[in-house]
C-alpha cells in the first residue's frame, strides 16, 4: 500500500489516455475512423470499467464492514480541466454541456445504469442546483472534477439525486438516482502502471499490467479487495498515529513494522471482502502466487510470501463455515473500530 497525501495525483497520471478514450468513443462515427477499426483508447475505457465494476460490487458488499458508509452509484465524472488544453471540437465531443463536467463512465446493473446515465452525458445541474463551469486550463488540473464529485455525494446525502443531464444530440433529460450504501472508495485503474495497486483513504488504484494479467475477475478482485480493506481499516490515519514515517523512511524500523501489520490486516480482510461480493476468496491466494511470481522477495513493508498465504488460509475455512450455515459474513474481528495499528514483528 502506498498512502499517498493526496488523490488527485491519480487522475493527473492519466489525462492523454482518457483523452484518446473519450475522443475514440464520442467520434467513432467520424470520417477518420474506419467502419471496422476500433477507436483510439476504447480498450482503456473497458479495463477501466471492469475495475470500477468489481470496485463497486465489493463497496456496496462491504457496507456493514465500514465506518461512514454513502450513497453509491456506480459512475465516475470527469471535467475539462483535467485534461489541459483541449481544441473548441474536442471540447465539444467530449462535454455536450457547456459547463465541461460529464459522466466518464457507468457501471452496468448500477444505480446510475437503472436511471438511465449513459457514459458521456453532460451534468448540468444536481437537484436543481447548476454545476459550476469548469474552466479552460492550459495544464491538467482534477480540481474540477473532484468538486463535481463531492457535489454529487453531497445531493445524494438524502439517497437520491435529481439530475438534469444532456446528451451529445443536445436533448436534455431529467433522471432520477437513487443511490445505494456501500463503502466510501472509488476506483481506478491507472494507465501504464505495472503490478502496483495503491490506497489512500479516498482511492484505490490498480496498475493496468495488473489489469491485463489477472485475466480472472475473481483474482482482479483480489487486489481491488485487499486495497479497499486498507481504507475500510483506517490504515493510513492508523499508521500515522502511530508515528510511521513514509517515503524511503517507510522500508526500515518501525515504520517497516507498522506498514506490514496493516498489510497483514488487509489479508485478513481480503477474502471476506470477496466472499461477501459473491467472488471466490481461495482466489486470493492465486493472486498471491501472482505477484510473487512477478515481483520477486517480498519486501520488508510486507510480510513475507508464505505468511501472507497462511493469512488467507486462517480465514478461508472460517468463511466456509459461514456459508455452509447460512450465516452472515461478518468476519470475527472489529473492522469498524480495529484500535491503534501494533507494528509487526515479524
Amino acid at each position: 500500500m502506498d498512502c499517498r497525501p493526496n488523490p488527485i495525483h491519480s487522475r493527473l497520471s492519466r489525462p492523454w489516455l482518457h483523452l484518446l478514450l473519450l475522443l475514440g468513443l464520442a467520434m467513432a462515427a467520424a470520417p477518420l475512423h474506419a467502419a471496422n477499426e476500433t477507436p483510439a483508447g476504447s480498450d482503456i475505457a473497458a479495463l477501466d470499467l471492469r475495475v470500477a465494476t468489481l470496485g463497486e460490487a465489493l463497496a456496496v458488499a462491504a457496507h456493514g464492514l465500514c465506518s461512514g458508509p454513502v450513497a453509491r452509484t456506480g459512475m465516475d465524472l470527469h471535467s475539462r480541466a483535467q485534461y489541459g488544453r483541449l481544441t473548441a471540437q474536442q471540447a465539444a465531443a467530449m462535454f455536450p454541456a457547456a459547463n465541461g463536467v460529464a459522466v466518464l463512465l457507468v457501471v452496468p446493473g448500477s444505480p446510475a445504469d437503472r436511471a438511465g446515465l449513459r457514459s458521456g452525458d453532460g451534468l448540468i445541474a444536481m437537484d436543481g442546483v447548476p454545476v459550476p463551469v469548469t474552466a479552460a486550463s492550459a495544464r491538467p488540473d482534477y480540481a474540477s472534477t473532484r468538486d463535481a464529485l463531492d457535489r454529487l455525494d453531497a445531493a445524494l446525502a438524502d439517497g437520491v439525486a435529481r439530475l438534469h443531464v444532456r446528451r451529445s444530440d443536445g436533448s436534455d433529460h431529467q433522471l432520477v438516482l437513487h443511490g445505494i450504501n456501500g463503502c466510501p472508495t472509488r476506483f481506478q485503474m491507472d494507465p501504464g502502471g505495472g503490478f502496483e495497486a495503491l490506497a489512500d483513504g479516498l482511492y484505490v488504484r490498480i496498475g493496468q499490467t495488473m489489469v491485463e494479467t489477472a485475466a480472472d475477475d475473481d483474482v482482479l478482485a483480489a487486489s481491488i479487495a485487499h486495497e479497499l480493506a486498507h481504507n475500510i481499516l483506517h490504515h493510513r490515519q492508523r499508521q500515522n498515529a502511530a508515528g510511521m514515517r513514509r517515503g524511503l523512511a517507510r522500508m526500515f524500523g518501525r515504520s517497516a513494522a507498522l506498514s506490514r501489520a496493516a498489510e497483514a490486516e488487509a489479508d485478513r480482510l481480503t477474502p471476506w471482502l470477496m466472499a461477501r461480493a459473491g467472488r471466490d476468496p481461495g482466489a486470493a491466494l492465486v493472486w498471491l502466487d501472482l505477484l510473487q511470481s512477478r515481483i520477486g522477495p517480498s519486501a520488508p513493508t510486507h510480510p513475507s510470501w508464505a505468511r501472507r498465504r497462511a493469512i488467507i488460509n486462517e480465514q478461508l475455512p472460517l468463511i466456509a463455515a459461514r456459508i455452509a450455515e447460512e450465516r452472515s459474513l461478518d468476519p470475527p474481528f472489529d473492522t469498524i473500530n480495529p484500535g491503534p495499528l501494533v507494528p509487526d514483528g515479524e
